[in-house]
């Protein structure tokens, strides 16, 4: 096993918590929690530096998980906008969104 896969291997056991483990299904599995947690935490920098989403009180919330064609999906919570500002948002974040190939949902509520 080369070095470099023993080291990410035992990154993804110490963040799941576990003992090392000859489990292909194991790996697999943490290699898939690993890659949404990356994309859950690159979505979201990338998502706060729109001047609306950074200048403005809105919650903002990102969350990854499986989709069945495109691999991951990722699911963009906005909380409080404001009805006219909700639609200048929703652009912000599509015009951002369209240059990465993942596929995303934005879903805002009025809390």
């Amino acid at each position: 096993m080369p070095r470099q896969y023993h080291k990410k291997k035992l990154a993804w056991l110490d963040l799941a918590g576990r003992e090392p483990s000859r489990d292909a299904a194991l790996d697999q599995v943490l290699h898939e929690i690993l890659r949404q947690d990356a994309a859950e935490r690159t979505f979201r920098s990338a998502l706060s530096q729109i001047p609306c989403l950074s200048s403005t009180p809105h919650s903002l919330r990102v969350k990854a998980g499986p989709h069945p064609v495109h691999g991951t999906l990722i699911t963009i919570f906005l909380t409080r906008p404001e009805p006219l500002d909700r639609t200048t948002l929703v652009a912000a974040i599509e015009e951002l969104m369209s240059r990465y190939s993942f596929a995303y949902v934005v879903t805002a509520s009025g809390e």
